[in-house]
């Protein structure tokens, strides 16, 4: 979530709860990454699809070959993403059972010109932002964002 879509939970009820910790920050990275694949993540795709591009593919043996790569967190949702990325950028086109290949990356800020990568990297950006702020903001400035009282954990006495 975005700053935005916390402001607007300021006020809103007598009781807030935040329950989230490192591992829920970590794991919301993952699946940041995911949804946002680098520029890296996106030549690794396009080689791997050029150098099967003979032999057809499937979405399973992509995602198995990509983590076998380094890139852990990629995932079917992740290789959708890539691949409107690429045909965006006129690098390939989809066609029956596979790709063709229309294009080689480069050209300087070539990803600036995918609509979808700008727009998931603006997500992944406002989500890691919001999420650093909320893990480090004391309960003095978590109070005042969300205009509210702030219960320490040691000072619960409803056995919460």
């Amino acid at each position: 979530y975005a700053q935005s879509d916390w402001r607007a939970l300021a006020g809103c009820g007598e009781e807030l709860v935040l329950a989230f910790s490192l591992q829920s920050f970590e794991r919301n990275r993952r699946h940041l990454r995911s949804v946002a694949p680098t520029r890296n993540c996106l030549l690794q795709l396009y080689r791997l699809l050029r150098e099967s591009a003979g032999d057809g593919f499937t979405s399973g043996a992509v995602v198995h070959k990509m983590r076998r790569q380094g890139y852990s967190w990629f995932s079917g949702t992740t290789l959708k993403i890539g691949l409107t990325i690429l045909q965006e950028l006129g690098l390939v086109r989809s066609c029956e059972g596979g790709v063709e290949f229309s294009g080689t990356p480069g050209g300087p800020n070539w990803l600036s010109r995918s609509p979808t990568f700008r727009r998931v990297h603006t997500i992944k950006r406002n989500a890691w932002q919001c999420q650093r702020f909320h893990l480090r903001a004391s309960c003095l400035e978590l109070a005042q964002f969300f205009a509210c009282d702030i219960i320490s954990l040691g000072d619960v006495t409803d056995g919460y």
